[in-house]
């Protein structure tokens, strides 16, 4: 089968453990891509469909793409017409990369280059979050992350790039947690991958993988929650479902939530940030319209633009009392 540069093929053989999670999610998930299942929000219903997750059987491989989560090229696929394609977009990632430090950077470079994929806006916006979120909250290292709706496995594995003993849990559809485990595989082989339906792991290091269909009211034991630009396509009752479990923890979490103050899904529903579920009592430890997310660069003229609807950031302790 031919690949393009928004293809990817990962090669699971070294690892059967991580073989078989994804090929259980696929098999759950991803055969019929037209079926949605309840926690699926009609912005997912209405892009999820995009989403190309093929088992090629014979390698234990599977090809992957399409994905609406992240704007990632494959470099080893690129040819000249796509390397110009993409000048403006390498260019401003060069440029913005530039305002991440030593760590940061070292892992942006670590994680594109294990995964073959280019250094794009992508990975230094949320790599940028990341900084800030340390400079805010402290370090990660043996922190327990909860990461909702990574995509690409980038904000994990880029975390796991900087922080080695940080445990990171992926919360995701289904459909999108195949994304999320292939590329956290292919960045870190060697790595423990396990699923995530029965008893939760926490092994340092490790990478856990859990279906947001398999969401129970359950205490998941995080220390730290992300949910950059995630919050914002899920329909309300989904975001406040989140917030209780934040709310069930014995030790009060810390949220890094990057959302847009107002979003409207493709069924007409409006989310609002406001009314994600925050309370009076949570403790706010940084607030901004920080740039990196609220500018973008393209393909095409006009190169730069402006996001559509204003993302904040928001670093708080979520209170459980």
């Amino acid at each position: 089968m031919k690949l393009n540069a928004r293809l990817f093929e990962i090669d699971f053989t070294s690892n059967p453990d991580a073989y078989a999670i994804v090929k259980s999610l696929w098999a759950r998930f991803c055969a019929d891509p037209k079926i949605h299942t309840p926690a699926t929000s009609s912005f997912w219903r209405h892009y999820g469909e995009n989403a190309r997750v093929v088992p090629l059987e014979e390698s234990k491989s599977f090809l992957l793409g399409g994905l609406y989560a992240g704007d990632y090229e494959n470099k080893s696929q690129m040819n000249l017409f796509d390397l110009l394609k993409n000048f403006p977009v390498y260019l401003s990632a060069k440029l913005a990369y530039l305002s991440l430090n030593d760590d940061w950077q070292a892992a942006v470079r670590q994680v594109s280059s294990n995964t073959n994929r280019i250094v794009n806006p992508d990975f230094v916006r949320i790599a940028r979050s990341c900084q800030s979120l340390v400079a805010s909250a402290g370090s990660l290292d043996k922190k327990r992350v909860i990461v909702i709706g990574d995509g690409f496995g980038t904000c994990g594995s880029l975390i796991r790039s900087v922080f080695p003993n940080a445990s990171i849990l992926y919360i995701n559809l289904g459909r999108s947690l195949v994304f999320d485990i292939s590329f956290t595989y292919k960045a870190f082989p060697e790595a423990v991958h396990v699923g995530g339906e029965s008893e939760l792991n926490w092994e340092l290091g490790s990478f856990t993988y859990l279906p947001a269909e398999d969401l129970k009211d359950q205490t998941l034991g995080g220390d730290v929650y992300i949910a950059m630009e995630t919050f914002q396509e899920m329909d309300l009752n989904i975001i406040r479902r989140y917030f209780s479990l934040m709310r069930r923890e014995k030790k009060p979490p810390i949220l890094y939530s990057a959302n847009r103050t107002s979003k409207t899904l493709p069924d007409g529903t409006v989310i609002n940030n406001k009314d994600f579920g925050w309370e009076s009592y949570d403790q706010v430890l940084s607030h901004s319209i920080p740039w990196w997310l609220n500018w973008g660069v393209r393909r095409r003229p006009p190169f730069l633009f402006h996001m559509d609807g204003k993302v904040e950031e928001t670093i708080a302790i979520i209170s459980n009392s």
